[in-house]
């Protein structure tokens, strides 16, 4: 599962993957490998920040309008998509930031 760190306008630093439309973002590409999956995960990440910005119709699971859903270890919570910073997390930073 591909986790991304994400950096809220508050300064909350969360960690967990995200919710896309039918199932997490990158995950579909996890068959490719590990390196091929994060990239296809930041492209969707970018493609759906742009589709915001763009007042765009959502092709993401939406908690609340203009946010995501990410699952951390202590819950799912609702994240601004336009007022929070995404990064995919290396396989090797997962547990240890």
């Amino acid at each position: 599962m591909i986790r991304f760190r994400i950096t809220t306008k508050t300064g909350e630093v969360l960690e967990g993957p995200i919710q896309g439309n039918g199932g997490f973002l990158g995950g579909g590409s996890l068959y490719l490998g590990p390196a091929a999956a994060r990239r296809e995960a930041a492209r969707q990440i970018k493609q759906i920040k742009l589709h915001a910005e763009q007042g765009r119709a959502p092709t993401w699971y939406e908690p609340e309008p203009l946010h995501m859903s990410v699952h951390t270890d202590n819950g799912r919570v609702a994240v601004s998509i336009l007022d929070s910073t995404f990064e995919v997390i290396q396989k090797d930073e997962e547990k240890n930031s």
